[in-house]
């Protein structure tokens, strides 16, 4: 079963990622944020906060 807690730090930490890539000096590219993306929400972070049933994207 979902954690409400670690699914807002889950969000929240996506999107420290999206803000991270705004400002045009961070070097950040369209495809280096997707694939942070990506790792984050198929990573022990999401399994945790999404709890065991969870199947993935």
């Amino acid at each position: 079963m979902a954690n409400k807690g670690k699914m807002k730090q889950l969000i929240w930490d996506c999107q420290k990622d999206i803000a991270a890539y705004l400002p045009p000096e961070s070097g950040i590219s369209e495809h280096e944020l997707l694939q942070m993306l990506i790792a984050r929400l198929d990573g022990s972070q999401a399994r945790v906060a999404l709890g065991d049933d969870w199947q993935g994207w």
